[in-house]
């Protein structure tokens, strides 16, 4: 999925990225995906997406685990 997204006070950024999970958290909902910018995971709230297209491409399966990246995030979170 190729994707507009805007962090509020900085500029449009352009990213392609493959969508793993879809949660809502405080009332704001987030898409995980790998980011093929970052090659890391990446959270994006879906309010800040400008505009996207479905690119119909197929990736490999990264055997994504949402409740291990919930672990991970907390523990970066602890040990900055």
């Amino acid at each position: 999925t190729a994707l507009s997204y805007q962090v509020p006070g900085k500029e449009i950024t352009e990213r392609t990225i493959e969508p793993l999970s879809i949660y809502s958290y405080n009332e704001v909902w987030i898409v995980v995906g790998w980011c093929r910018l970052r090659q890391d995971y990446r959270a994006f709230r879906l309010d800040r997406i400008k505009k996207f297209k479905i690119l119909g491409e197929q990736f490999e399966d990264r055997k994504f685990d949402l409740r291990q990246y919930f672990i991970d995030c907390a523990a970066m979170e602890a040990h900055p």
